[in-house]
C-alpha cells in the first residue's frame, strides 16, 4: 500500500503489458521498459535547395503565391509556389507576372443611342473618326462626354444597324467610304458629309460586311457577293453565290489571314469560297470547312469574329474559338470556359474579341443569369526562369477580370486609335452606354506608361484554396506577408481569410503598406484547408500597388501518434508481478510474438497505464540469450499506434478472466477494475 491505496490489479498485470492478447514481460532498458515516443515526420530530411519550401513544416513553412500567370486554379497545385491566381477582379497580372490594378474603364451614356452593336473607323469631314453602331443609330463620337456622341444617321424605327466597314475600292476615282448594312437588307454609306442608300434593296442587299484586298463583300440570308467596283451601283457588283441551303442564314463575314473570307451561318457551319480556277471549272464556290463540327443553332455564330496573331477569333455558342485557315483549317477551343476549375461569379458566354497589335487580347462575356459582364485580357508577358535572357515571352494564359460591369451586359468590343496617341479599348453595352480604357504605347505594359489609368473599384484577388499538399491534416497559420516592388502608405494591400468555406472572411486588420511587411493571424487560427483573398487599395487611378507575390507562414499539426519501442522476453517458466509463473514455453512466447508481429492489419497493444490501442508492428528482432530453463529470446519491437480502444471501467475488462481467477475479489474490488 502506498498512499493509502492498493495498486491496480487492472489487465495487463501481472504482465508488462499484451500483445494481441498475449501477455508479456518487458526486459527494462537504458530509458525504461517501454519508451513511447511521436512518430517522425519530415523534419530529419535534409533539403535539396534552400528556397522557403525547404523550411521544416512541423516548425513554421513559409508558402508562397508568386509572379502568378493567370487565373483558373481553385485548388492547390503545387507543394512549394502557386503560379495561377484562382480568380481576380478589377485586378490584371499580365505583367510578368505582378499583381496590380486592372484597366480603369469611363463608361459614358449618349444623349440618343440604343443597344451597341459594333465599332467601325471611318472619315468624317477629311478626318478619321471613330462611329458606332447603335440599334437604329449610327453614332459618331466628337469627344469623351455623353453628348460628344451625337447621331449620325437615324435609319428609322425598327431598323437596326448590322455591320459597319470602311472601304476604298480600285476602281475609277474611288472613295474612301463608310458602309452600314441594315437587318432589313439595306446598304448605305457616308461620304464623310453626307449619308446616301445604295440603290435599292432589291438591287442591293446586305445583311453583313467584309473587306478582303480591294473588294467589298456582302452577305444577305443565305447568299454572299462580291463587288469591284462602286458599291452604290447596283452592276458593280457581281451575280450571288449561294452558301449551303437556304434554312440558315449568314450571321457574319470575317477575314482570315491571307485574306480568305470566313462565312458564319445560324445553323454552327463555317465555310469559305473555293478559288477563282475551282469555280471556273464548275466546282460548287461554297466549302463548309468543318462538315463533321456539330453546333447548335445561334444567330449570333460568330459575330464580331476579328483577326489577331494570323487567326481569327470568334464567338461559337458559349465560348471562344480560334479558327486558323489555309490549306488545311483547324478550329480550336481558345476561351475562358477552358478554365474548368472556374466556378467563381466571373464567368459567361464569350460575346467579343479584339487584340491589341500582337501584345495582348481583350475578351468580354457576358453571365445572363447573374447580369454581369467581365472583361478578360488574354497574354501573360514572362521572363521565364533559366532563360539567362531579359526578353519575355508571351504565354497564351487568361487574366481576369481586369474589369467588372455588374449590371451590365456588353455587345461589342473595339480598339481605336481615336482620339489621341494612346489606342484606346471602346466597350459598347445593351443598354446604349459606351465606355473606353487607355491602352498602352510602345510596348504591353501599362505600368510602363503614364498616360495609362488604374480602376479605383473594389480590386480583389483570390488565392487558389490552399492546403498545403497534405490534405487531411490540420494546419496551422502564423501570418501573412505581402512582397512587391510598389506598396506604400497611400497603394498598399489588404489580406482577409477564412478556414471555414462556409464562414464569412475574416480580415487581418493591418494594412499591407512596405514590401515584406508580415502581419500575424488571429492566435489559433487553424484547420485543413485556407481561403486567401487580397485587396488592391490605390490613391487615385493614376497609381496603383504592385505586388510580386503573398506569403502564407504556417505550420503542420499532424495527429499525434506514438511510437512504441520495447523488448519482450520470451522465458520458460517467467515470473509475473504477483509472484505467479507464466506456464507458457519461450518457444511459446516468442511465436505469439512473431505471429502478432507478422499481421497485416492492425493489432492490440494493452500498456501498463491499462489503455488499449491498435498498433501496427513496423519492427521486431530476435535476440537470443540464456535462461535458466535452457534458450530464451529478447524480442526487441517497435510499434505505431493508431487507435486508441480504451475500455477502462466496463464489464469488457473481465473478458478475460475465468471465474476462479476473480473467486478471490469481493464486488467492491471487482468495480474498480
Amino acid at each position: 500500500m502506498i498512499g493509502g491505496s492498493v495498486s491496480s490489479r487492472r489487465r495487463p498485470w501481472p504482465a508488462d503489458c499484451e500483445l494481441s492478447s498475449t501477455p508479456l514481460m518487458l526486459k527494462p532498458g537504458q530509458d525504461g521498459i517501454l519508451v513511447g515516443r511521436k512518430t517522425e515526420g519530415f523534419e530529419r530530411v535534409v533539403p535539396s535547395n534552400y528556397a522557403y519550401a525547404s523550411l521544416p513544416i512541423f516548425l513554421e513553412r513559409t508558402y508562397v503565391l508568386r509572379r502568378p500567370i493567370g487565373v483558373g486554379a481553385k485548388i492547390q497545385e503545387a507543394a512549394d509556389e502557386e503560379r495561377r491566381l484562382r480568380i481576380c477582379h478589377n485586378v490584371d497580372t499580365s505583367i510578368n507576372g505582378l499583381i496590380f490594378a486592372g484597366l480603369e474603364i469611363t463608361t459614358v451614356s449618349p444623349t440618343t443611342t440604343g443597344a451597341v452593336r459594333d465599332f467601325v473607323e471611318a472619315l468624317h469631314g477629311g478626318a478619321v473618326t471613330l462611329f458606332g453602331l447603335a440599334s437604329r443609330y449610327a453614332l459618331r463620337r466628337a469627344g469623351d462626354t455623353g453628348a460628344d456622341w451625337a447621331v449620325s444617321k437615324d435609319f428609322g424605327a425598327g431598323r437596326v444597324a448590322q455591320s459597319a466597314v470602311r472601304f476604298k475600292g480600285a476602281y475609277v476615282t474611288p472613295r474612301d467610304e463608310l458602309y452600314v448594312s441594315l437587318d432589313n437588307g439595306e446598304l448605305w454609306k457616308y461620304s464623310g458629309a453626307a449619308w446616301a442608300q445604295c440603290e435599292t434593296t432589291a438591287t442591293i442587299a446586305a445583311h453583313y460586311l467584309a473587306v478582303l484586298k480591294d473588294e467589298l463583300w456582302a452577305a444577305y440570308n443565305n447568299t454572299v457577293s462580291k463587288c469591284t467596283g462602286d458599291p452604290a451601283i447596283d452592276a458593280s457588283w457581281a451575280a450571288a453565290i449561294t452558301c449551303g441551303d437556304a434554312s440558315s442564314s449568314i450571321t457574319w463575314l470575317g477575314r482570315a489571314p491571307g485574306d480568305q473570307l470566313i462565312i458564319f451561318k445560324d445553323d454552327g457551319s463555317i465555310g469559305t469560297l473555293a478559288s477563282a480556277e475551282e469555280i471556273t471549272a464548275g466546282a460548287d464556290p461554297y466549302r463548309e470547312l468543318f462538315p463533321a463540327r456539330s453546333a447548335s443553332r445561334d444567330s449570333t455564330h460568330g459575330r464580331l469574329a476579328r483577326p489577331w496573331l494570323n487567326s481569327l477569333w470568334a464567338r461559337e455558342g458559349d465560348g471562344l474559338v480560334r479558327l486558323d485557315a489555309g490549306a488545311t483549317a483547324t478550329l480550336t477551343p481558345a476561351g475562358p470556359e477552358l478554365l474548368l476549375d472556374n466556378d467563381s461569379p466571373v464567368r459567361g458566354k464569350a460575346v467579343s474579341f479584339v487584340g491589341h497589335q500582337s501584345w495582348q487580347g481583350y475578351l468580354a462575356t457576358y453571365d445572363p443569369a447573374a447580369g454581369d459582364s467581365y472583361l478578360w485580357k488574354l497574354g501573360v508577358w514572362l521572363n521565364l526562369e533559366g532563360d539567362q535572357t531579359s526578353t519575355a515571352k508571351f504565354l497564351a494564359e487568361w487574366n481576369g477580370s481586369i474589369a467588372d460591369f455588374d449590371g451590365k451586359e456588353i455587345t461589342a468590343l473595339a480598339i481605336s486609335a481615336v482620339p489621341g496617341d494612346n489606342e484606346r479599348l471602346y466597350v459598347g453595352f445593351a443598354d446604349g452606354d459606351v465606355a473606353w480604357g487607355v491602352l498602352p504605347r510602345g510596348g504591353p505594359n501599362p505600368l510602363a506608361d503614364a498616360a495609362c489609368l488604374f480602376s479605383t473599384a473594389t480590386k480583389t484577388f483570390q488565392m487558389p484554396l490552399h492546403h498545403a499538399i497534405l490534405q487531411a491534416d490540420t494546419k496551422a497559420w502564423h501570418g501573412f506577408s505581402v512582397i512587391g516592388p510598389e506598396i506604400s502608405a497611400t497603394d498598399y494591400a489588404q489580406i482577409s481569410y477564412r478556414t471555414d468555406l462556409d464562414a464569412a472572411y475574416t480580415a487581418l486588420g493591418t494594412n499591407f503598406t512596405v514590401p515584406g511587411q508580415r502581419v500575424d493571424a488571429t492566435d489559433g487560427t487553424s484547420g485543413k484547408v485556407i481561403d486567401v483573398v487580397g485587396t488592391l487599395v490605390n490613391a487615385s487611378n493614376a497609381s496603383t500597388p504592385v505586388l510580386e507575390g503573398v506569403a502564407i507562414h504556417e505550420q503542420i499539426l499532424p495527429a499525434l501518434k506514438l511510437t512504441y519501442d520495447l523488448v519482450a522476453l520470451a522465458r520458460s517458466y517467467q515470473a509475473r508481478h504477483d509472484g505467479s509463473v507464466d506456464y507458457r514455453t519461450a518457444d511459446q512466447v516468442r511465436d505469439a510474438v512473431k505471429t502478432a508481429a507478422s499481421a497485416t492489419g492492425f493489432v492490440t497493444l494493452l500498456l501498463p497505464d491499462e489503455v488499449s490501442k491498435s498498433v501496427s508492428v513496423i519492427d521486431y528482432a530476435e535476440v537470443l540469450v540464456s535462461g535458466p530453463y535452457g534458450r530464451a529470446w529478447d524480442l526487441p519491437l517497435k510499434a505505431v499506434e493508431f487507435k486508441t480502444q480504451e475500455t477502462y471501467g466496463t464489464i469488457d475488462r473481465l473478458f478475460a478472466y475465468l471465474v476462479d481467477d476473480l473467486g478471490g475479489f469481493t464486488i467492491d474490488q471487482l468495480g474498480g477494475l
